[in-house]
């Protein structure tokens, strides 16, 4: 096997050619690494006008209220009686939940269902044994109780069905909340004998805890490369990019929920994804690999070369997608706009910028340092130095 790299005029010395430096900055979606952060989102489509379907493990919020018209008597009302034949005469009441209440041992009346003003004729009839002329009134003082008992926050349950206490269960999961917001109303109203209507607010599952709606979380990949998001379960994420995740993850979704859900995938950090910068520079290290970085741009952020650096030759070492070592040889020493788009090339994932001491005798030191010691080769080598370029052949 040879391999060579290009020396800044573009010239090589070897038999077989280097590959050449990127034109254009290479994209950063590269396939995911086991141990990579990655930030996962997901969220309800916000769009005007949008249906809200219930899916399982959310809650629905409701309440009930009175439709307009006549006001019918609820279980739980507070009724004040008066009677005209004697103003002294006065029953404050609470209709009992079976819609009773119970007038000083002289009857026991209906009251749900009622208006006052049916009720209130009942009770005249009651009395007029004992008031020659009752004129009784009815009046609702205090419908706070009834209301609350017909308000609350329910679960949609693994049988994709709801739990109203005094009405029963009805299904949800994949319902629209107005379709189910009319069974509802039209049970109660059968039910309580008076028109009401039934307000619902859909709390997708994340609003308690639950579910991976309204999911935000960093997570890690594991080292067979899987994540694990709530209800999805493990998603393999191996020689997938950070977009080919989050369509796979929006897909997964598809199939368990029917309403519109954003997926948002982003890398937070990776050991993979990193540039190694040594040599005579002001803080030999790793570094991340930001969006569009360059070879100037790896110095400049490792705190810039030393007087003792040979910019005549700052090498870029790497491996191209055959596996094999590539290196660049690259002239930084005279900074102009030709001299910069000609040795100013674009860095990869775990490309190694090595920047050599000034002299010739020193080339064999980074020689041995980083590729017989640090990259996998035979000891079986044999390397050649020439100003500018290097061949390295076995």
């Amino acid at each position: 096997m040879t391999y060579e790299d290009r020396n800044a005029n573009g010239s090589t010395n070897g038999v077989a050619q280097a590959p050449r430096a990127p034109e254009a900055p290479p994209s950063l979606d590269f396939a995911l690494s086991p141990l990579d952060k990655v930030r996962v989102r997901i969220l309800p489509v916000a769009t005007e006008g949008a249906v809200s379907v219930l899916e399982l493990n959310d809650y629905v919020q409701y309440e009930f209220t009175l439709r307009p018209g006549d006001y019918r008597i609820l279980p739980g009302d507070e009724l004040t009686i008066h009677f005209g034949a004697d103003p002294k005469l006065e029953y404050i009441l609470v209709v009992r939940p079976d819609g009773k209440i119970t007038l000083a041992n002289i009857a026991e009346l209906t009251a749900m269902g009622k208006t006052p003003l049916e009720l209130t004729a009942e009770i005249d009839h009651a009395y007029r044994d004992r008031l020659s002329r009752p004129a009784a009134s009815v009046n609702v003082t205090k419908t706070n109780t009834a209301r609350v008992e017909l308000s609350g926050k329910v679960p949609v349950q693994a049988d994709g069905t709801i739990v109203i206490p005094k009405l029963g269960s009805f299904p949800a999961a994949g319902i629209e909340t107005g379709k189910l917001g009319t069974m509802l109303s039209e049970k109660a109203s059968a039910y309580f004998g008076t028109p009401l209507l039934v307000r619902l607010t859909r709390l997708p599952a994340a609003s308690s805890g639950i579910g991976v709606i309204g999911f935000d979380d960093k997570l890690s990949i594991t080292a067979d490369g899987m994540i694990a998001l709530p209800e999805l379960g493990l998603i393999d994420t191996t020689g997938r990019s950070v977009s080919e995740l989050q369509t796979a993850i929006g897909q997964a979704l598809g199939r368990r929920y029917k309403s519109p859900l954003a997926v948002f995938v982003g890398l937070e950090t990776s050991e993979a994804r990193v540039v190694y910068v040594d040599g005579e520079i002001g803080r030999p290290g790793m570094y991340p690999l930001a969006a569009s970085m360059t070879l100037l741009k790896a110095l400049a952020v490792a705190g810039g070369t030393r007087e003792t650096a040979d910019l005549r030759s700052v090498m870029v070492i790497r491996r191209d997608k055959a596996n094999d070592v590539v290196v660049y040889s690259k002239n930084l020493r005279v900074i102009s706009d030709q001299s910069v788009r000609e040795n100013d090339i674009f860095l990869l994932p775990q490309d190694i910028v090595l920047v050599t001491k000034s002299g010739v005798a020193k080339a064999n030191q980074w020689v041995d340092q980083y590729i017989t010691r640090m990259l996998p080769f035979s000891r079986n080598v044999s390397y050649s130095y020439n100003q500018g370029e290097t061949a390295i052949s076995r």
